[in-house]
């Protein structure tokens, strides 16, 4: 790996000083070489032992013009963001929680949800592998179910030059060996560990996720419908009579897909209508 192409220490340890903690204290970052399969992705590493969000720190390195795919990864993350105001809660040196920095300029802004679809793909296949004989399931917009669970989460920030998609910030975050969880959250989530009875290895399941994402990346330039297939054979109740909660009211719906803006389909009855983040919820999973 050539080293040079590598961002300054001293740029990443001055972009990682955060307001929540000390305001002298900086937390000294790691470039870093890893044993993955990809060929783009992960091939710049950025590796942190704490920060408060991968994503915020991605965001803020961006004034450096770092290369596809640099990853950004950290052994505790104590404030990261989930969708709106959600905060992600991960237990230190258990799970994996990183961010891949994405130019793909190719992607016209209407279709900007796509992805999501690829980034929840990605985890899900790559947790299969590991994980063949389990319930696996996509949950709409970008959450990953183990066990009618959650097991991981992605965020996708993306950021525009006038209507254009200039770059992609795609955080995630996997229970991968996390044991115990908070009271609020024990009947909601979990990790592949406390299904499986297992301690996994942290960088082979980054490195099954990444190997599908950069596939899929691919992929996507040549066939998006195909990404679309396979993101409705993984999505929970896709073509199925489920309970959902609309406006305070439960009801059954079919859920029918997404548009490309990513709003959900779902049939009630004769209506078909369309949701955006946070208008419909899953009354079994709150």
């Amino acid at each position: 790996m050539d080293k040079k192409s590598y961002l300054s220490l001293s740029t990443i340890q001055n972009t990682c000083k955060f307001s929540d903690k000390k305001e002298d204290e900086i937390f000294f970052p790691e470039i870093c070489e890893m044993e993955l399969s990809t060929h783009v992705l992960g091939q710049q590493v950025i590796h942190l032992s704490e920060t408060s969000s991968t994503n915020t720190l991605a965001y803020k390195l961006l004034k450096d013009a770092p290369p596809e795919g640099t990853l950004i990864i950290t052994d505790d993350q104590y404030a990261g963001k989930g969708q709106a105001t959600n905060i992600w809660h991960a237990e230190a040196g258990k799970n994996l929680t990183f961010s891949l920095i994405l130019h793909p300029t190719y992607i016209p802004s209407f279709r900007v949800f796509v992805l999501n679809k690829l980034s929840s793909l990605a985890v899900w296949k790559g947790l299969k592998d590991h994980l063949p004989n389990y319930d696996l399931q996509v949950k709409w917009p970008n959450d990953v179910l183990l066990q009618k669970r959650k097991v991981a989460g992605i965020l996708v920030e993306n950021i525009f030059e006038g209507s254009k998609l200039k770059t992609s910030i795609i955080g995630m975050g996997i229970n991968v060996n996390q044991l115990h969880f908070p009271p609020a959250l024990q009947n909601r989530a979990t990790s592949m560990g406390l299904e499986a009875s297992y301690s996994f290895d942290l960088i082979a399941v980054l490195d099954s996720v990444l190997v599908y994402m950069e596939t899929m990346l691919d992929r996507l330039q040549q066939n998006p419908e195909a990404l679309d297939r396979d993101y409705h054979d993984a999505l929970y109740g896709y073509q199925e009579l489920i309970p959902l909660e609309v406006d305070g009211v439960e009801m059954k719906g079919t859920i029918l897909g997404c548009r490309p803006d990513g709003k959900l389909g779902v049939q009630f009855g004769s209506s078909l209508r369309y949701f955006d983040m946070k208008e419909i919820r899953f009354p079994w999973f709150v």
